[in-house]
């Protein structure tokens, strides 16, 4: 499936004036949704965003977003999915935010594992 992703919008009514715009497609299986962007333009960054199935129940889904870049160093966060948006900013830090547990593992693998 095609898909394109906007990054940096400063006006929802005009996507294609947002900072960065990425062109990529989407796979689907029975673990996990895989989405692969590369920038249209200069930088020519790749992000991979993978996240576990969504459920019938639509609850937002927690993963992990990481990019390759030849511009820049290369990063690793945590995303959130949602079918609708979320406004309610408490959620998105408490869901965001790394745990203590998270960090550890980081630190004696050098790995960002997101469960």
């Amino acid at each position: 499936m095609q898909s394109t992703l906007y990054f940096g919008v400063n006006d929802i009514n005009n996507l294609f004036k947002s900072d960065f715009m990425y062109n990529g497609k989407i796979f689907c299986n029975d673990t996990g949704n895989h989405f692969f962007y590369q920038n249209a333009d200069p930088p020519f960054d790749i992000i991979t965003i993978r996240l576990p199935s969504l459920t019938i129940r639509n609850q937002p889904r927690t993963g992990l977003m990481t990019t390759i870049s030849f511009f820049y160093q290369s990063i690793s966060l945590k995303v959130v999915a949602s079918a609708v948006p979320i406004t309610d900013e408490e959620y998105l830090y408490t869901q965001l935010q790394l745990s203590p547990e998270e960090l550890k593992y980081i630190k004696s693998t050098n790995f960002f594992v997101v469960l």
